[in-house]
């Protein structure tokens, strides 16, 4: 988390920023979150792949995957 902090992604007005565009990237993705939540790991990338984007490659990739199985409940 400490990269993530560094580059300013993280609390932002008492909110983790990372995890709301994490929520962002599942409700943009929601067939992608149902495939990872029924095992299929490799339905992350799209997922990943919009958050990326939005932080322009500043957010650490594992803990993104972290935060999406956090969401998912998995």
């Amino acid at each position: 988390m400490a990269i993530v902090q560094a580059e300013g992604l993280a609390a932002m007005d008492g909110e983790d920023e990372l995890a709301l565009i994490v929520k962002a990237a599942l409700d943009a993705n929601a067939d992608a979150a149902e495939r990872v939540r029924e095992g299929n790991p490799k339905a992350i990338g799209p997922i990943v792949g919009y958050v990326m984007r939005e932080t322009k490659g500043r957010a650490e990739g594992t803990e993104v995957a972290r935060l999406v199985h956090e969401q998912l409940g998995i």
